[in-house]
């Protein structure tokens, strides 16, 4: 591997690494926008979403999230997620840009 090809490979795991923490960042802001009850975990990389009886574990890095009810998959959007949980977004609009 030539010099230029490990300065792209840098580069690529720089830009995703930023991605992820601005996920994390966005996604919290946006659930203390809409009042949403977390507790974090593992400094922020890792979510416990409450709402309305539902628990939620959601990574706002990846938008990677799952219930806690038995015999769900893994799905991913933070939108999704809320979405799931009977939150109401429509006052979100805008405030994710």
């Amino acid at each position: 591997m030539n010099e230029e090809q490990k300065l792209g490979i840098n580069n690529l795991y720089l830009t995703s690494k930023l991605r992820r923490s601005n996920n994390r960042e966005r996604s919290c802001s946006l659930l203390r926008f809409l009042s949403v009850e977390f507790e974090t975990k593992n400094e922020g990389a890792h979510l416990i979403v409450k709402h309305e009886g539902q628990t939620v574990d959601f990574w706002p890095g990846t938008g990677k999230f799952k219930s806690r009810y038995p015999g769900t998959q893994y799905r991913r959007g933070v939108f999704n997620m809320l979405k799931m949980l009977g939150v109401d977004t429509s006052q979100a609009k805008g405030q994710q840009q």
